[in-house]
């Protein structure tokens, strides 16, 4: 009978041997499973982490970036304020330089007073010229006055 087909406790047997096998190996692969996603879990908390932990670090220097920014913005703000100063002082500059313009003589006024001075000057020296011949003419009249008066006899009371 050993060509014959196994009998139906042997092959109960067999499959229960297979079942057992399978069985055993469904248990090792659920464990095998069960490990490599507790790693992965694992892994991916670990992953988390470094990513948080970088991610904390890029905050923090967002941070200190933005505190330096504030700084800049104020540092602007003081620079704008001293534009705005210089920007006052130039005005009152510009405001003194027009009315020290508009009283200032021109080119034009300057040769307009040369002119008024050098006809005053000729007009000073017609007039001492006039004096001085008016002068003479008197001194002129006053010798003829006195050559009059001393040449006549001196006449006598009656």
């Amino acid at each position: 009978m050993s060509s014959q087909i196994p009998g139906l406790e042997a092959r109960m047997k067999a499959q229960e041997n297979n079942q057992g096998k399978l069985h055993a190996r469904v248990e090792e692969l659920s464990r095998d499973m069960l490990e490599s996603f507790q790693k992965q879990v694992e892994s991916q908390k670990q992953f988390e982490q470094v990513v948080d932990a970088r991610f904390s670090e890029v905050d923090a220097r967002f941070d200190k970036v933005d505190a330096r920014f504030s700084e800049v913005d104020a540092r602007f703000d003081k620079v704008d304020a001293r534009f705005s100063e210089v920007d006052a002082r130039f005005d009152k500059v510009e405001s003194r330089l027009d009315t020290i313009e508009a009283s200032m003589a021109t080119k034009g006024d300057i040769i307009s007073l040369k002119d008024n001075i050098i006809s005053l000057t000729n007009n000073i020296i017609s007039v001492k010229d006039d004096i001085a011949s008016l002068e003479r003419r008197m001194n002129d009249a006053l010798q003829q006055i006195l050559i009059a008066i001393t040449s006549r006899p001196p006449q006598l009371d009656r």
